[in-house]
Order: C-alpha cells, then structure tokens, then sequence
C-alpha cells in the first residue's frame, strides 16, 4: 500500500512504502545508473548492451519519467516511459517495468504504476499506452484487473528479427496487445482503491479448449465468437515463464492459436478488459466485452 506521501520539490514524485522501500523520480545520470542493473536483470541482458544513463537522461528532459524502487540504498525495480503524440493527444508510452526476484509479491510492481499515474497528471498527461507480451497472464492480471487498463489491439511479431534480443519470450514470436490506461476515468480510479470485477467465469462463454494439466496444458481447439454474446473469455496459461521454459514448442502452438481468435475479437469490436488469473492455477481467463466503450472511456 502506499503511505506517507513525501514532499517531492523539483525532485518529482517520492512515495515511501513499507518495510523500507521507496520510489522516486531518478533524473540524474547517478541514479538512473543504479536502475541500470535491475533492467538487466529484469529482461535477463546480462549479455547485451543497455541504454546509457546519459541517453535515458535525455529522454528524460524530453518529457519522459524514470521511476526508481529502492530498498535502503539498493536499486530493485524501476518503470520507464518517454513520450509520445498521436491523433489524439500526448500521452506517456511505458517502455519498461521491472522487479528483482526476491522483492516481487508486495504489490511494488503496482506501486510503480500507480507513481507513474501521478507524475503523468502532474505534467497534464491523461494518458499512458504500454504492450506487453499477449500470453503473459500474470502482466494481463495487474495491468487490466488491477489498474484498470484494457486492449483494442494486437501487434503481430512486434519485435520481428529482435525477437531473439528478449531471452524471456524463449524464441517465440512476440505478439502483443497495447493497453491503454485512462488515468482520470472512474474505472481506473476504482481498481487503484481495491475494487475488483465480480465475473462468475461459468456464465461467460469460452471459446478455448484446453487439455493437460500444469506445464503440459495445450489449446487443444478455438471456436469463433457467435455475434450473440457482449462477453466471452478465452483461457491462456497462467504462468507463461515456466511454460516457455519448459517447451518453447507448445508456447508456440498457443502462441499461434490464440494469435487467430485474438484478433478476430478485436475486429468484431471487442475490447480486451479483465483477466482472471488464480495463483497456482494451470489456467488464467481473458475476458472481452464489448458496447462498454463509455465505461472505459469515462
């Protein structure tokens, strides 16, 4: 939970939290050096180049937020955006989120978040886009259900011939869908003060079929949405990293099937808007709705 707001100056947002953790903006080359490691660490480029502190800086200067969680002294997790311009307004894209092991499961994930939602509408920016890797469930859970995001699109193979450059992903072709967090609405206010979506799961429609159980659970068919219901879900693993980990072949097939019926629920003007994930379960479900534009929007 957040606690004890600090009076942030020029230095920007500065929230403590429990058990000696704090987040706050990292602007000078010192302190974004330090977060270097933890964005290393977080996508495993132990072996490949990170950006310099000087570059960030300067995206930095440009109107984009680096934001540190430090446990004492020690640099464990950041968030990183830079800023973007499309037909509708200006807007922050996240470009980075991360944890250590051995920090994660207190919620700092959620933390940065919600302290990226307050250093954007202290600049005047209403607005925040991010993807993320489209069978990550865990990620779906937080960015959806617990923040209030939602998806209407999916990028196929974002990263292409740099896919091999995130070793996390395992060699699986990267889709992803692009969550847009509106950070003034109702719906986003509510989940950051706790409320949860009540969905009894046995009256939504599901249009997968699965078979197995644990590391071995496989899509085994899809069914193309009928046009009558305003609500449908679609099973996905629950923990991709320990899927992929095991067979990079059967994240593929899933990677492939699901690629197909995402889509074709997007088109149908679908909006991908909660997921329900269960820690230690074999299944996560997406659910899509649609005819709630005003709901998200507002």
């Amino acid at each position: 939970m957040l606690a004890q707001r600090q009076p942030s100056g020029d230095a920007g947002v500065e929230v403590a939290l429990g058990g000696g953790y704090t987040i706050r903006e990292a602007h000078d080359p010192e302190s974004i050096a330090e977060l270097l490691p933890v964005f290393r660490a977080s996508f495993q480029y132990d072996d490949l180049g990170t950006p310099p502190a000087w570059l960030l800086q300067d995206a930095i200067k440009a109107g984009g937020i680096m934001l540190g969680l430090w446990h004492g002294t020690e640099a464990v997790g950041f968030s990183y955006s830079i800023v973007g311009k499309d037909d509708e307004s200006v807007y922050l894209y996240s470009d980075g989120l991360g944890v250590l092991p051995g920090h994660r499961l207190r919620q700092h994930a959620r933390a940065l978040k919600a302290a990226q939602r307050e250093a954007a509408l202290a600049r005047g920016i209403e607005r925040i886009v991010w993807t993320y890797s489209a069978l990550r469930s865990v990620n779906g859970h937080l960015y959806l259900t617990g923040l209030g995001g939602f998806a209407r699109a999916y990028v196929v193979d974002y990263r292409g011939d740099q896919s091999a450059e995130f070793p996390t992903e395992g060699g699986v072709p990267i889709d992803e869908f692009v969550v847009e967090w509106r950070l003034r609405t109702s719906r986003v206010r509510r989940r950051l003060a706790g409320e949860r979506p009540v969905v009894d799961l046995s009256e939504v429609p599901c249009l997968t079929r699965t078979s197995g159980a644990g590391l071995r659970v496989r899509l085994a068919s899809t069914l193309p949405p009928d046009g009558s219901a305003d609500r449908v879900r679609c099973e996905v693993p629950a923990d991709f990293q320990a899927m992929v980990d095991a067979d990079p072949g059967l994240m593929l097939d899933w990677r492939l099937q699901t690629r197909e019926i995402f889509l074709s629920l997007l088109e149908a003007g679908y909006a991908l808007t909660e997921c329900a994930y269960e820690r230690g379960a074999d299944l996560a479900s997406y659910i899509f709705e649609r005819g709630v534009t005003n709901e998200l929007m507002s």
